[in-house]
């Protein structure tokens, strides 16, 4: 990934481009010079506000909202260590 941040709306792009079928994975990483496990991140939380901003969570109980966030952030914790690896081993 390049040393410049990329901005919100490269973020939601890069996904969109992704998602519509505008090249590969790879191909999408390289034009946004972001890694792969990046984009399955950025993937990741656009699907899950897809999700949430179409009413998935109707009729749960509290106790199933939170187990499914805390599921949620396992996994997230789970793709930053993923991340966190592949940029040790580019060193």
């Amino acid at each position: 990934m390049s040393k410049n941040r990329l901005s919100e709306e490269n973020k939601m792009q890069a996904v969109m481009d992704l998602l519509s079928g505008k090249g590969s994975h790879s191909e999408v990483c390289a034009r946004y010079g972001i890694s792969q496990a990046y984009l399955y991140v950025l993937r990741d939380k656009a699907l899950e506000g897809i999700k949430q901003s179409v009413g998935s969570n109707r009729g749960e109980t509290r106790e199933q909202r939170l187990e499914k966030e805390l599921a949620e952030a396992k996994r997230y914790i789970g793709d930053q260590a993923l991340v966190i690896e592949v940029l040790k081993k580019r060193r």
